[in-house]
């Protein structure tokens, strides 16, 4: 290209840039200093109608305050609280504040930390000099460095010693210009006095003309930019895919609308697309109804969807992409070669607008992805799977999905496809769509469902046919009424509580703590939503965030199921990598055993002849990370794997008849596994991992019968076993050598357990003797009591932190009270119950320290809540009875699962 052509070019450009800036909408002449000074580098700009106010709406919103109080919001409360104060001692920072237009810029620094620019308008008529020595005051009582730019001392100024927590600030053309940031404090300084600023940029100045007048604000983003705010809170993998799905140009402007329970942006942007092929298609587009909820079940957690009013315009620009992008036409070229050539126009000339992808999620399980494409019908659906099945893998009878509340019925004419690569929906409809993994396909009514299984594809199907769709969510009702609109060319929504389960993989750590802990992990039920439109020249976006604030009404069922009989003993917690994963192992009084998912499915069940002894625990016998579960009955010791199976040599036969449950114990954390049990003739063994006696075990025989499981603890690198008889304590180390001889009987409450108090130079044994009082032993063998009143002997002992200060304290219950002192054996909480407790109370920590009592009343057949003054929660009692067990959940919603029984059924609470 020569020069002339260069300089004819350049001319054209500049006068085609002059015609548009003066023929569009420009911003009002009081905003103009305010965008002359915003860095074109920005990625999101704010204009606040009135920054106070602004936040005033964002105080009462439902999603707002159902936030954790984390760093991010907490910062931002003391912000507006200092701004508050400061609006209290000065008239001009109030009216600014409360009455003026505020813009704040946001930027993506050289380090990944996030740069904030504010705007103040305080005009020409204030004493820059007095306000800028006021603000220094305010500001360095905060702990804050507070610097005046100046272009000619730049050097020193970064060189503060004080730089890294300074504000930096300068007063131009009545604006006052603050931020975090030196180097974007100095850019914008600059743009003051240059020519090109946003009020240059034509696409700023087209979305800003169609901006509201009467709103909050508004906000605008550079779409160019926005990727690179995420940059340090994703995964380096998942940016670049979260880049590329993104890769557009151009502004967005969307006006601020902030209600009680949702907050909405909506608006116009101005951008192309690179590489995108359902965006480029979306600008000749109008929007169209996809009918999607009744398709949608209502375990939906996230869905995106594209709908074209003509899908005609997708498979022009699907084809023009193939043609011009090598990696696209090598991925069509190879999808052809399985299915044949005419395999993508097959579906385009049959589809009817509609393509989406659904992720499914319910309690207790595994995400799964699923594609939908509607079609023109239920035939046209038949036909394209036919075409599917054509020289590959027979089509998979209907008989071969199991369904657990259905018969094979439920799937009449509905095909079930087995195919051969897992990747047609990925190619035919790009990268963005690129989540799952489509190994089968089927179809139900006009839609082609596709799916990772054929359980998942029947799972999917079940809820449809039960009328179990989206709709039947009320607050999905409720964002259809208000915030959703049916017509939209894409879709984006996403149940924040569960949705952040699955997207937390792709954030890195500081990510995690910044998008999960602060914005996404929450409580409440809540959804963010995003619907682009094709409107002619522009596109149209509705973005909003709804949460509703639900009444707390105790604790909910979460699931129910029928056993043979009643509960043995309290429901054994087999932990798994979540609580999502965990399964419960129980006994019913016809010894029946049974292992039952975190969902409430019984997933096998066996008759056993014999009832189990104590506690049942997992342990890792092969040291292969799979874990087997250990047992013993009064005749023999088991040791099974997760599906029922006998591990070789066991069951082991006892000599004598046991008399307490098996204790298990690794010494070293080496998984050379001991177990450890006490038997009829008063002798307490040690047996090997494989069930043989242990070599070298030197101790013999027990004065009395111990009905209680050996405890074990290392003290100073010193191991000890712990067993008790009703009066005596064997203190033992791992050859059976007896390290410990009570200077007196200790007369033990049957009920209790010994608990290790360890203290910086020694350590203790904590438990009640019968008379319900506190005994302390000691490494020498002296015993102390301490009395908190009169007791009987079968009242229960727990020693844990009850008030929440880090100590233990000392809970008794007894017939139908229970009371607590602390370490200074001062009375913490003291209740008087309904009924009689019938089990040890149950005490735990939540994941957000709430601290609880869980108590169990035998006659009534209820379970109690208390808080840490021993009031009853609200929505408790509910029903149950003894056997009970507690866990504490690292969960979004619940805090706690209660699992109990009533006769034969066995319930599962959650607790929020």
């Amino acid at each position: 290209m020569n020069k002339s052509t260069i300089t004819f070019l350049s001319i054209a450009t500049a006068a085609l840039i002059t015609f548009l800036v003066i023929t569009t909408k420009q911003p009002s002449g009081t905003h103009q200093p305010t965008i002359t000074a915003i860095p074109s580098d920005a990625a999101i700009v704010i204009k606040t109608n009135g920054l106070m106010e602004l936040y005033s709406f964002l105080a009462s919103n439902n999603y707002w305050r159902n936030l954790p109080v984390n760093f991010f919001k907490k910062d931002i409360e003391i912000l507006m609280t200092s701004a508050d104060s400061l609006c209290n001692d000065n008239s001009n920072i109030k009216k600014v504040l409360f009455d003026s237009t505020v813009y704040i810029s946001l930027h993506q620094n050289e380090d990944k930390s996030l740069g904030l620019l504010f705007y103040l308008p305080f005009g020409t008529g204030i004493n820059n000099e007095i306000m800028g020595a006021k603000l220094y005051l305010f500001f360095t009582r905060k702990g804050y460095g507070f610097i005046r730019y100046n272009p000619i001392s730049a050097k020193q100024i970064t060189a503060h010693p004080g730089y890294q927590n300074s504000l930096f600030y300068f007063f131009q053309k009545g604006l006052l210009v603050l931020g975090n940031n030196f180097k974007n404090i100095s850019e914008s300084y600059q743009q003051m006095n240059n020519r090109r600023s946003l009020l240059t940029d034509t696409g700023f100045i087209k979305v800003y003309a169609t901006t509201g007048k009467k709103v909050a604000g508004s906000v605008f983003i550079n779409m160019t930019k926005i990727s690179s705010v995420f940059e340090s809170i994703i995964q380096s993998g998942c940016y670049d895919n979260f880049k590329k799905a993104l890769c557009v140009k151009g502004w967005s402007a969307l006006d601020i609308d902030i209600e009680r329970s949702f907050i909405s942006l909506h608006g116009f942007s101005e951008m192309s697309a690179a590489n995108q092929i359902w965006l480029k298609t979306i600008k000749n587009e109008q929007p169209a109804d996809g009918q999607l909820a009744k398709i949608l079940p209502a375990s939906t957690a996230f869905y995106g969807s594209f709908t074209l009013s003509d899908p005609y315009n997708f498979k022009l620009a699907y084809n023009s992409s193939c043609r011009t992008d090598t990696k696209q036409a090598d991925k069509l070229k190879k999808l052809r070669q399985v299915y044949g050539s005419n395999i993508d126009e097959k579906l385009f000339n049959i589809m009817t607008g509609t393509a989406a992808l659904v992720e499914c999620h319910k309690r207790g399980e595994d995400y799964k992805v699923y594609f939908i494409v509607k079609t023109r019908g239920n035939f046209e659906a038949l036909d394209y799977i036919k075409l599917l099945r054509k020289n590959k893998p027979g089509a998979l009878n209907h008989r071969n999905i199991s369904v657990a509340k259905n018969n094979d019925t439920i799937f009449q004419n509905i095909t079930f496809q087995k195919l051969p690569c897992n990747n047609l929906p990925n190619v035919i409809f790009g990268d963005a769509m690129n989540s799952g993994n489509y190994l089968y396909v089927c179809n139900f009514k006009e839609y082609l469902l596709f799916g990772d299984s054929q359980e998942s594809l029947g799972d999917y199907l079940s809820e449809l046919i039960e009328n179990k769709n989206i709709t039947t969510d009320t607050s999905y009702q409720n964002i259809m009424t208000d915030l959703l609109s049916s017509k939209a060319n894409i879709t984006l929504y996403f149940s924040i509580p569960s949705v952040w389960n699955y997207l937390s993989s792709c954030f890195s750590q500081n990510g995690k703590e910044k998008a999960g802990d602060n914005l996404l992990n929450i409580k409440a039920n809540s959804v963010l939503g995003i619907q682009v439109s094709g409107n002619g020249q522009f596109l149209y976006n509705n973005v909003f965030l709804y949460s509703e604030t639900r009444e707390y009404n105790g604790p909910e069922v979460a699931w129910t199921i029928d056993l043979d009989s009643t509960l043995e003993f309290a429901p054994i917690v087999l932990p798994g990598s979540s609580n999502d994963k965990n399964q419960y192992f129980v006994q019913d009084k016809k010894t029946n055993i049974y292992i039952i998912s975190a969902t409430g499915k019984i997933i096998w069940k066996q008759f056993l002849g014999e009832k189990i002894l104590g506690l049942t625990c997992q342990i890792d016998y092969y040291k292969h990370n799979k874990q087997q579960i250990v047992f013993n009955t009064a005749e023999k010791l088991y040791l099974i794997d997760k599906k029922g199976k006998a591990v070789n040599g066991f069951p082991v036969k006892f000599k004598s008849s046991a008399t307490n449950g098996v204790a298990v114990y690794a010494f070293d954390g080496n998984k050379n596994y001991r177990y450890y049990v006490a038997l009829a003739n008063k002798t307490f063994i040690a047996l090997t991992k494989e069930g043989k006696k242990v070599e070298g075990w030197k101790f013999t025989k027990t004065s009395g019968t111990v009905y209680k499981m050996a405890q074990f603890f290392s003290i100073q690198n010193k191991d000890f076993i712990l067993i008790s008889d009703s009066a005596n304590v064997y203190l033992l180390n791992r050859k059976g050598d007896l390290r410990l001889k009570l200077s007196n009987k200790l007369y033990q409450s049957v009920n209790n357990t010994f608990f290790i108090d360890e203290k910086p130079n020694y350590f203790r044994l904590v438990t009640t003797d019968t008379a319900g009082q506190i005994n302390y032993v000691y490494p020498d063998g002296h015993i102390e009591k301490n009395s908190s009143g009169k007791y009987s002997t079968r009242h229960f002992f727990e020693y844990a932190d009850i008030d929440g200060d880090g100590l233990k304290d000392y809970l008794i219950a007894d017939g139908n009270a229970i009371n607590a002192f602390n370490h200074e054996h001062k009375n913490i909480l003291t209740a008087q119950l309904a009924d009689s407790i019938s089990q040890k109370p149950i005490v735990l920590k939540s994941k957000n320290d709430i601290i609880a009592i869980f108590v169990s009343l035998k006659p009534a057949n209820k379970v109690v809540m208390l808080d840490k003054y021993g009031k009853i929660v609200k929505g408790f009692p509910i029903n149950g009875n003894y056997p009970m067990n507690v866990i504490s959940l690292a969960d979004d919603n619940y805090s706690f699962a209660i699992l109990t029984g009533i006769a034969n059924k066995l319930y599962c609470y959650y607790v929020p």
